[in-house]
């Protein structure tokens, strides 16, 4: 996706990583939990690794 997206979008623009759900975490009334994401990437130490 990142080599499809280099061409189309200026360099400061792309983004340095990519990440893949299968599914966002949601809150009972449909909308996406930014804290669980946030949360959850801490967890997995995701802000230095690429692949949790």
């Amino acid at each position: 996706m990142l080599d499809w997206l280099a061409p189309r979008v200026a360099g400061y623009k792309q983004p340095k990583k990519l990440l893949i759900w299968d599914a966002l975490p949601k809150s009972a009334y449909g909308k996406v939990t930014r804290k669980m994401i946030r949360d959850e990437l801490i967890a997995c130490n995701q802000w230095q690794q690429a692949v949790c």
